[in-house]
């Protein structure tokens, strides 16, 4: 029994690793959007600890990167690092391979159960600009776990994100004299993942706003924030189970009384710095937080066929507070560019509950659910001109 009840553990920790953590899949530069994440649905609630000892760190794509803008633009220091030449339609399309693993890997007694954690990820962003301002993309992200995953039906299973289509508005205006650049971006999120799929997703929305402003420090300082909103609709409130989990429960009583409720709404903060350094090395660093509010169990008591008496929900369409999650995100890396299109990037994420397992906070920025990563990062318009110069 102990035995089951820990798998089960660990399998509920590996699925709210991915709804929050295919999030950073491009926090950073190089990384998806800002707003790619799912809405940390099932992160624990601001007075609830976080169900799982041994959930897996933020590592598939990156950890917060969902949070309303697309931080890949907010941190580059393009404008001021490489030369200006002919803009082309599918600037800014860019393929990233990672490795990454959990920091607590590297320590066996760290955490009370060892659970090492390796995966290996392919991120492609294809993308078209319609001039300087409106552009169209898509994200999707195919990760692997080469340990033993808690999470997948079978050994060596390619995990497969949801398929995103991202509309964008890049610097759409500029404020007078306090030169800020305003930027907007709307995502259509589709439910190609097995984890949205059980979760009943229909489509996910994500609008979102960002203002940054760069200044002249080196080879550019670039400080963004980003705000999102995120309105998710699915067939049913709670994820779907292959047989309820409660005796005599059917139809409506099942899906109130199965387990975790999707969030319906969501809202995120990211304030993101970037730093070129030289013509050859950047930094930047991000901190965020995730607020999701899930679904309403009702007001109605709930009777279950054999149970005397009827079963009060534990909060209400009211009780806003009790349908708070959190999510809280981190990350920082340094990018080095040994040649035009190809970026080599070292760093961390993490994306973590507010709340451990003993109802306590979590310890910020290092956490069992931070994760190492190495990045090779393609700019596939630098690798066409890099390519069309040699020919020439």
């Amino acid at each position: 029994m102990m035995v089951e009840q820990t798998k089960t553990r660990r399998r509920r920790g590996r699925a709210e690793w991915l709804a929050g953590t295919l999030m950073l899949a491009l926090l950073v530069p190089g990384g998806a959007s800002a707003q790619d994440a799912p809405p940390a649905a099932d992160a624990a609630p601001v007075a609830e600890a976080a169900p799982v000892a041994d959930a897996a760190p933020a590592a598939e794509a990156g950890a917060g990167a969902e949070l309303g803008v697309d931080v890949q633009a907010a941190v580059t220091t393009e404008a001021a690092v490489e030369p200006k030449a002919k803009k082309v339609p599918y600037r800014g399309t860019n393929v990233a391979y990672r490795n990454a693993m959990s920091a607590l890997t590297l320590n066996k007694s760290a955490d009370y159960t060892y659970n090492p954690f390796y995966v290996m990820a392919l991120d492609l962003q294809p993308k078209w600009w319609f001039g300087d301002i409106f552009n169209m993309g898509l994200a999707l992200n195919i990760s692997g776990e080469l340990t033993e995953a808690d999470d997948t039906t079978y050994a060596n299973e390619a995990v497969i994100d949801d398929l995103k289509i991202k509309l964008g508005a890049s610097k759409f205006y500029t404020i007078p004299v306090l030169k800020i650049d305003l930027g907007a971006k709307l995502d259509f999120v589709t439910p190609t993942s097995k984890l949205s799929q059980a979760r009943t997703l229909i489509l996910g929305l994500k609008p979102g706003l960002s203002v940054g402003r760069t200044f002249e420090l080196l080879k550019g300082l670039n400080i963004n924030y980003a705000f999102g909103v995120t309105r998710n609709f699915y067939r049913s409130a709670t994820p779907q189970l292959e047989e309820p989990r409660i005796a005599g429960a059917t139809g409506e009583q099942f899906l109130a009384l199965s387990g975790k409720r999707n969030a319906l709404w969501g809202l995120s903060h990211m304030l993101v710095l970037g730093l070129g350094i030289t013509d050859w090395l950047s930094f930047s660093t991000n901190v965020g937080v995730s607020i999701s509010y899930a679904a309403p169990m009702g007001d109605q008591c709930i009777e279950i066929e054999g149970v005397p008496g009827c079963i009060e929900p534990s909060d209400s369409p009211n009780a806003t507070e009790q349908r708070k999650r959190y999510m809280m995100l981190y990350g920082a890396e340094f990018e080095a560019k040994p040649w035009g299109p190809l970026g080599i990037a070292l760093g961390f994420e993490t994306a973590n509950p507010q709340l451990n397992t003993q109802s306590e906070y979590e310890a910020p920025f290092v956490n069992r659910y931070t994760a190492l990563f190495l990045d090779l990062r393609l700019d596939v318009a630098s690798l066409v001109s890099e390519l069309k110069g040699s020919e020439e």
